[in-house]
């Protein structure tokens, strides 16, 4: 792009940035710039700061990945702000060892500062929250832990005591229309009921919000679904299993009213 972009630039000629390239000079050369700078704010004079942890697991390389924040008001840009801080990859996730990823992150800010230390609500956490009470502030501010996750399982909870079989049915629909023929067919059927051709959402169990708007996809094309499983199934019968169970599940007289009042409960639940 450069060397077409800046056609006349010597520099531009010679540039490549692959997605190694690039991820490096983002963490190691433009992170580093931007850490600076929140470190250089948080050092003024009546500019306090929070804390805030989360873990997101890496399956690839079968670790959990710790992200540090920090919350504050940013005087230059006259707001709140959350900023990265730091990141950590570990194998385990003891509250000594969050601890102890929490205090290298802070190293360089002003640790009389710290008003308050936000994360989730599990049993880790508060302790973590406990030690660092001992060992930095014994003042910090009890503000609770993340609302989303106890949202988020309560959801899940109701999810699986009415809804399982809705849930199944919105995964198997975007796997099965991930298949480019199956795609194509689905198309035709879409032009010809004057359907918008509107592709599949995926939804991943272990995350609520992806729930509600695949749902909605599905519902959207709820008419040529069926027709798309009654033609499939009469002109050529199938022992394929998710075919079979996608056919079942659509030809049950209730699953439309199941899926509206899940479409509307999970209405409730997308205000948090």
């Amino acid at each position: 792009m450069f060397p077409v972009k800046f056609s006349d630039s010597k520099i531009a000629e010679k540039f490549s940035c692959g997605r190694t390239k690039a991820s490096y000079i983002i963490s190691d050369g433009l992170g580093s710039l931007f850490r600076k700078k929140v470190i250089e704010e948080l050092g003024w004079p009546d500019v306090y700061y929070s804390i805030k942890v989360d873990e997101t697991p890496k399956a690839d390389q079968h670790v959990q990945q710790l992200d540090i924040r920090v919350r504050y008001f940013s005087k230059t840009q006259q707001k709140v702000v959350v900023e990265h801080l730091e990141s950590f990859n570990l194998g385990r996730a003891t509250a000594s060892i969050l601890v102890d990823c929490i205090e290298k992150g802070q190293t360089e800010l002003p640790k009389e500062k710290l008003l308050c230390f936000f994360s989730d609500g599990r049993n880790t956490m508060k302790s973590v929250k406990k030690k660092l009470r001992e060992m930095l502030n014994p003042n910090l501010l009890d503000i609770g832990e993340c609302n989303l996750h106890k949202v988020h399982n309560a959801f899940g909870t109701g999810l699986n005591s009415f809804g399982a079989d809705v849930e199944l049915l919105v995964m198997d629909i975007y796997y099965f229309f991930k298949h480019a023929v199956h795609s194509s067919q689905l198309s035709e059927k879409q032009k010809d009921l004057g359907i918008p051709e509107h592709v599949f959402l995926r939804h991943v169990s272990n995350r609520w919000l992806t729930f509600q708007s695949s749902l909605e996809r599905v519902l959207q094309q709820f008419q040529v679904l069926k027709a798309f499983f009654q033609t499939e199934a009469g002109a050529r019968p199938t022992s394929a299993v998710l075919q079979k169970r996608l056919a079942s599940a659509l030809s049950d007289k209730t699953i439309l009213a199941k899926m509206l009042f899940l479409r509307n409960s999970a209405d409730l639940f997308s205000e948090f």
